[in-house]
Parts: C-alpha cells; sequence; structure tokens
C-alpha cells in the first residue's frame, strides 16, 4: 500500500521537547502516513528520546547524520521520504491534533500543492491565528493574480503546505543549504513554479511555540537589509512571472507594497539590534532617498518619516531643522506629500 504522506521532522539539540513534537504527530496519524525524522548531529539526548520514541511507533523512521544544518535535514528527507506527498515540522513546534481528520480527505483531489492555516502561541499565553480561506485554483496564474491582488495566502513557511514529492524529485526542487535566511521562501517560490492545481484551507495544520525571545526577530542577523531586498527580488520576480491576470497597476502596486514591507521590517529590529541599525540605516536612506544626507546642504523642506514602532520625534526634527536653513518642517504621518510636487531642495530624513 502506497504511503501518501510523509512527515519530515529535521531535529537538532531538541531533547526537551521532541517528545511533545513526535507525539503531537503520532495522535491520529492515519495509516498510510510515516515519520522522518533526520537527525543533525544532535550533542544532547535527541537521538536517545528518538530511539525510545522508535520503540513505540512503527511509523517513525530516524536517520542519523552530521551536523549541517535544518535544509540539509531537509532535502535528505526528501530523498528518504516514500509518501505521494510531503511535509515538514520544525522540532520545537507541534501539529494540531485536529489535522489528519480533517486534511486527509482534501488529498484525494490530488492536487499539486496544498497550503493550509496556522498558528503561533505566544509565551504569554495570546494566540496568533494566520488564516487562509478555502479556495482551489485551477492553475498557478490564478493562484499568482489572487497573491498580487491580496498578498495574505501564506506563501513563506514550509511547515504549513503539502508538496508532491515527484515534483520535487523530477524538477530536483532542494532548500539551498548555503541559505539560512529565507531558505523556505525560495523553496516555495521554486515548487510554485512547477504547479498546477492549488488548494488553500482554513484547517489548522502548523502550531509555531514561541519558546524563546531570542529568536530571528531579536538577535543580530549579519547583511539582514541586503538578504531582505534579494527575498524580494525572488518573490517579486516569482509572481509576476506566473501572474497572467492582473493588471500592470496591480503589479505596481504589489513590488511597491512588498518593498515597503521589508524596508519597515528592517527598521523594525533596530530597537533589538544597535548593530543592524548602523549597518543597514544608510542602505535604508540610499534606497529611499536617493543618495547619503548631505547636513551642509541647503534645503526648502524637511520632511520626517518615522517607523512603525518608533513614532515621529518632532523634538529630533526640530534639532535637526536648527542646523540648517528650511522654510518648512513636516511629519508624513499628519501631512501626505506627493514626492513629485517636493521642493526641488527637499530633504528627506529617518528619524529613529
Amino acid at each position: 500500500m502506497q504511503v501518501l504522506l510523509s512527515v519530515i521532522v529535521p531535529t537538532y539539540n531538541c531533547g526537551d521537547y521532541i517528545e511533545e513534537c513526535i507525539d503531537s504527530i503520532t495522535n491520529g496519524l492515519p495509516e498510510r502516513s510515516e515519520i522522518i525524522a533526520v537527525d543533525d548531529g544532535s550533542t544532547d539526548d535527541t537521538r536517545d528520546k528518538l530511539r525510545s520514541l522508535c520503540a513505540h511507533c512503527d511509523k517513525l523512521h530516524v536517520y542519523h547524520r552530521e551536523h549541517g544544518g535544518p535544509s540539509r535535514a531537509r532535502n535528505e528527507g526528501i530523498m528518504v521520504a516514500k509518501g505521494k506527498y510531503v511535509t515538514f515540522v520544525d522540532c520545537d513546534d507541534i501539529m494540531h491534533d485536529s489535522f489528519f481528520e480533517k486534511a486527509f480527505p482534501l488529498l484525494e483531489k490530488d492536487l499539486d500543492y496544498y497550503i493550509f492555516s496556522m498558528e503561533r502561541h505566544l509565551q504569554n499565553g495570546e494566540t496568533d491565528h494566520w488564516s487562509v480561506e478555502d479556495h482551489f485554483y485551477p492553475d498557478v496564474s490564478s493562484f499568482a493574480d489572487d497573491y498580487i491582488r491580496r498578498r495574505r495566502l501564506l506563501i513563506y513557511s514550509s511547515c504549513n503546505k503539502l508538496y508532491k514529492r515527484q515534483l520535487l524529485i523530477e524538477h530536483d526542487i532542494r532548500y539551498d543549504e548555503s541559505c539560512t535566511f529565507g531558505e523556505d521562501r525560495l523553496f516555495n517560490y521554486d515548487y510554485l513554479r512547477v504547479c498546477r492545481t492549488i488548494m488553500t484551507s482554513s484547517v489548522v495544520k502548523h502550531i509555531y511555540l514561541q519558546r524563546s525571545l531570542n529568536s530571528l526577530s531579536t538577535r543580530y542577523v549579519p547583511r539582514f537589509f541586503e538578504r531582505c531586498m534579494a527575498l524580494h527580488d525572488a518573490k517579486t520576480k516569482c509572481f509576476l512571472s506566473l501572474s497572467k491576470g492582473t493588471t500592470e497597476k496591480e503589479r505596481a502596486a504589489f513590488v511597491a507594497y512588498d518593498l515597503s514591507r521589508e524596508v519597515e521590517n528592517t527598521i523594525d529590529r533596530f530597537p533589538y539590534s544597535p548593530e543592524e541599525k548602523a549597518e543597514n540605516l544608510p542602505l535604508v536612506n540610499r534606497l529611499v532617498f536617493r543618495g547619503p544626507w548631505d547636513e551642509n546642504s541647503a534645503v526648502d523642506l524637511l520632511l520626517v518619516l518615522g517607523s512603525r514602532n518608533c513614532g515621529y520625534k518632532i523634538e529630533k526634527a526640530l534639532e535637526i531643522g536648527r542646523k540648517i536653513p528650511v522654510c518648512g518642517i513636516s511629519s508624513a504621518a499628519e501631512t501626505p506629500i506627493s514626492v513629485k510636487k517636493l521642493p526641488r531642495r527637499a530633504l528627506c530624513a529617518i528619524i529613529l
């Protein structure tokens, strides 16, 4: 009997929570399923716990390898999996307890790509719900059209999706093992290009557990803005090439919106990482304002921009204004200003 679904779990030094992860998968796991745990050279008791879990679950298969990172572990899982579909679960997260019961009937439709809803459970007990609607896309172009217009179809993570293994093998789609940031996105963009039929579902598959505040959102990431721009470029190229039904105005709005989000995400990290601020703020200024700020140049207007987290610092704006001859100071939040209508010698500055 053919295996219908392979659940791939890369593990690395996760002895404190691997049992919770595997138990969440085995709970309600259908007959035509398997769990592939690829241990990425753990040095704690993860291997011992996986060995113990294997003794109680004949659907769990464990593979050990030298440490090479989660992308390499996922790639190995793809190669050894036997399922018609493969999916991924991070070893410090869990699957929703009703997922298999609700999702397995959908697999009878034999589609290429399934995108499910997600939840994030925060340390303070709150829950974030990331949901998509129940919808069938007969071709990838209609999916790309919808994403360009709505931008809310949860395309980043790999853990809320099911992939046809045959398509991954035939088209040699793998995770970029040299990439340590955004590898899920790049994998999904590559897979979209070979898809035909797609379904989004309100069924919750993956639950991301925020176990530590020392996450990607708070720790220093070298070349963060440069990496964001590379992901922006990959995303826009993917969707613009696949979309057949969007207008030039919709496509331009999509590119502009995505670029603004990457800039915003970069600025939002500055309060947590002064290193990133020092490294990336000049790059943001160069992108937005087409060049460095010359404090000695005369200007007609000082336009003050603020980030979402920091708000507008009028006192700082006035301090800057006193240093240079200006005829006015304006906050973009209070007075929307068209860039085309700015005075010739307008000065823009990000105030954090």
